[in-house]
C-alpha cells in the first residue's frame, strides 16, 4: 500500500465535502442569491469540529460512495504516520473512484422523478411491434392477429414446417367463421427465434410474427415501426420488434431509458464541466439496448440528428453520434397546450426530419426547492452562507 501526500486538511475536508453534495447545485442557487452575508449564521451552523480521522472517513464514504470504508482503509489510516492525511489522501481517491461517479448518478435519478422504467412499462413499442407470450409460451404481436390470422386468435402450439416461395407460412388450419376476415380464418404454428434481446438463446414465436419480409403489401418498408401489413413481420432475429411483455425481457431497455438524464449529470460531474451544461447539451449518453431501440422501434433509423455516447459497450457497439439540426431561422414556436408545443416552418422543405434535435429555452421549471429544509451557499469550496427555506412542504 502506498503512501498518501500530506494535504491541508481544511482545504481537502471542505473541497470533498463541497463535491460530495450536489455538485454544482448549490453553485447555481448562488447565482440567483444575494450578496453573501459576512459569516454564516450561528444559528443554522453550529462551530466546526475537528473530527476523528476514522469518523471523518466513515461519513465521507457514506456520503461519496454510499457505503462504509473497507478493513484495509481503516487499517491504513490506523497504522499511518499521519492519520488525518492518511483519511484525506482516501477522501481524495473515493471522489476519482467510481463508486463515487455512480453515487451522482443515482442521486440526480432519485432527485430528477424519472418513471420512464415504470410508466413505459406497457407502451414501449408501437402497438404493432410489441411482443409477448401467450399461455403455450408462444411470443405473438398481440394487435396483429386478425390481421394476420383473420380473427383475434394465436397461433397453433406446433411447429410450422410449410413456406411457400415467399418464404410465407402456408396456414396448417383454415376454417369457415363469418366473423373472420373474408369469412374465412387460418392459422399457422411456430418457429424458434434467437431474439436480439438474448443471445444465445431461443424462442417459439408464431410464424406469421416471425416473417422476414422486407416490404409489405402496401409496398411500404416492414421496418418502418407503424406498418401494419399482414405480409411484415418482426424481421431477422425479431429485429424490428420488442418484449413488450412486463417481464425482464424488456428490464434493460427500461432502465438504460430511465438512467439517459442522470448519466448526463454524472458527464458534466466527472469531466469538471458547468453544472449549467446538464440543462443545455445536445450530447446524451446510451447504450447497445437504447441505441437498437431508437434505431428500429421509434422511426427513427438513423442517430446522426443528435449526439450519444455509447457507455455499454457489451450490450451491443454505439459510438458517438455528431452532428446538430436545427429548425432553422424561418421556424417559430407556437403554443399546442399546456405541456405541448409545434414548431412552425414556413419553408417545408427546412422541416426538421423525425427525431432532430432542438434547442429551446423553457419559460419556467418547476422546483423542488420545498422538499429541503435549508440551503448552503458556497463559493468554490467556501460555505459562505445557510438560508432556511420558510416554503418547506408549501407547495399546492
Amino acid at each position: 500500500m502506498h503512501h498518501h501526500p500530506r494535504t491541508d486538511r481544511r482545504t481537502a475536508r471542505t473541497g470533498s465535502l463541497a463535491r460530495a453534495a450536489a455538485p454544482g447545485l448549490a453553485l447555481l442557487l448562488a447565482g440567483l442569491a444575494p450578496a453573501p452575508a459576512p459569516a454564516a449564521s450561528p444559528e443554522h451552523c453550529a462551530p466546526s469540529v475537528d473530527l476523528d480521522p476514522l469518523q471523518l472517513l466513515r461519513q465521507v464514504s457514506l456520503d461519496v460512495r454510499g457505503r462504509v470504508p473497507t478493513y484495509e482503509e481503516y487499517e491504513w489510516v490506523r497504522g499511518a504516520e499521519d492519520p488525518k492525511a492518511a483519511a484525506e489522501g482516501l477522501i481524495d481517491e473515493m471522489l476519482r473512484s467510481d463508486d463515487y461517479f455512480s453515487t451522482i448518478r443515482e442521486y440526480h435519478q432519485a432527485l430528477l422523478w424519472g418513471t420512464l422504467d415504470r410508466s413505459l412499462l406497457q407502451s414501449m413499442f408501437a402497438a404493432q411491434r410489441g411482443l409477448s407470450p401467450n399461455g403455450s409460451g408462444n411470443w405473438r404481436l398481440g394487435n396483429m392477429r386478425k390481421q394476420y390470422r383473420g380473427d383475434n386468435i394465436d397461433c397453433l402450439n406446433q411447429p410450422q414446417t410449410q413456406f411457400d416461395a415467399a418464404g410465407r407460412p402456408v396456414p396448417i388450419e383454415t376454417y369457415a367463421n363469418p366473423v373472420c376476415t373474408g369469412g374465412t380464418c387460418r392459422r399457422e404454428g411456430y418457429v424458434m427465434v434467437e431474439p436480439y434481446w438474448a443471445p444465445g438463446t431461443e424462442i417459439k414465436v408464431c410464424a406469421y410474427d416471425a416473417q422476414q419480409a422486407e416490404v409489405g403489401k402496401s409496398g411500404l418498408a416492414c421496418s418502418l415501426y407503424h406498418t401494419n401489413d399482414e405480409l411484415c413481420g418482426c424481421g431477422p432475429g425479431l429485429v424490428h420488434c420488442g418484449p413488450d411483455n412486463a417481464g425482464v425481457e424488456n428490464q434493460a431497455v427500461r432502465d438504460a431509458l430511465a438512467e439517459e438524464p442522470a448519466r448526463i449529470f454524472q458527464w458534466v460531474v466527472q469531466e469538471g464541466r458547468s453544472y449549467l451544461e446538464a440543462f443545455t447539451t445536445d450530447t446524451t449518453f446510451m447504450n447497445g439496448p437504447v441505441a437498437h431501440y431508437y434505431r428500429h422501434n421509434t422511426g427513427t433509423t438513423a442517430l446522426t440528428l443528435g449526439s450519444a455516447v455509447a457507455y455499454d459497450p457489451i450490450a451491443g457497439t454505439v459510438v458517438l453520434f455528431g452532428g446538430y439540426t436545427g429548425a432553422g431561422p424561418s421556424a417559430a414556436y407556437f403554443f399546442f397546450g399546456d405541456e405541448q408545443g409545434g414548431v412552425l416552418c414556413e419553408d417545408a422543405a427546412a422541416r426538421p426530419a423525425l427525431g432532430a434535435v432542438l434547442s429551446c429555452v423553457v419559460p419556467h421549471c418547476d422546483p423542488t426547492v420545498n422538499l429541503y429544509e435549508i440551503l448552503h451557499i458556497v463559493d468554490g469550496d467556501t460555505l459562505v452562507d445557510i438560508w432556511p427555506i420558510e416554503g418547506r412542504g408549501r407547495s399546492f
